[in-house]
């Protein structure tokens, strides 16, 4: 689905930071994948369809975090090989979302949480 929605995205994005951000997402997307595809190769499993592009043809603009999948499959995971791959792909889409929220704050399209310093006294 990341696959998907990364490139339904870098199709519709005008602004070149988002842009950027979403073209590593999509890299990341396509690693992972790819993990995922030796896995099931390894274990003699056929390999699921998934999503399409036909899934994301005519949906709104998307945007997809996949912090919390990762953290559940890694928490079930039987496998260590697996569970370290969710592991490291919790750690990158932290990153990942950390740099959305800073371009969001400074083009504007979510504000900033007051800081202690920021509040004035309520009276």
């Amino acid at each position: 689905m990341s696959v998907c929605i990364s490139k339904y995205v870098l199709a519709k994005v005008k602004d070149s930071e988002v842009y950027s951000l979403f073209e590593f997402t999509l890299e990341l997307a396509e690693k992972h994948l790819h993990v995922l595809k030796d896995i099931f190769k390894a274990e003699k499993l056929d390999l699921p369809i998934g999503f399409t592009n036909k899934d994301v043809n005519h949906a709104g603009f998307l945007f997809h975090l996949a912090t919390t999948y990762y953290a559940a499959a890694m928490i079930t995971s039987m496998r260590i090989d697996v569970a370290g791959h969710y592991d490291a792909s919790i750690l990158r889409d932290l990153k990942t979302i950390s740099s959305f929220g800073r371009i969001m704050i400074r083009k504007g399209w979510i504000e900033k949480l007051p800081q202690a310093d920021d509040r004035k006294e309520l009276s």
